[in-house]
């Protein structure tokens, strides 16, 4: 759904949220790879970095933009250099009313 604005077009089914993925080895957390993995998730914006372009801490924080008509999710699987996978798990920055079961926004678990 678009509501449009004169001639400017917005996009509704779009919101840009934070997430920090966990789970990376530390030779992992660059941002390259924090621009991969935003990819795979929706369309990446932007890694938090330090002021000399490093990532730093226990998990790696981006901004993507994210379609909410979908079910978010809560990991996902990336290729390693040796052929095999490594699974990276998410957590949603202010996030109401979000159930990590079905990755859909609007409900809880009761």
């Amino acid at each position: 759904m678009e509501a449009t604005n004169g001639s400017n077009l917005v996009d509704l089914n779009c919101c840009d949220f934070q997430i920090h993925m966990h789970e990376l080895s530390l030779q992992k957390m660059t941002k390259d790879v924090a621009s991969f993995i935003g990819n795979k998730l929706a369309r990446y914006k932007e890694v938090d970095l330090d002021s000399k372009g490093k990532v730093w801490g226990s998990s790696i924080c981006i901004r993507v933009a994210i379609n909410i008509t979908k079910p978010f999710k809560c990991a996902l699987k990336i290729p390693t250099m040796i052929g095999d996978n490594d699974l990276v798990t998410f957590t949603y920055g202010k996030l109401p009313n979000f159930r990590y079961l079905c990755g859909c926004l609007g409900h809880l678990a009761r």
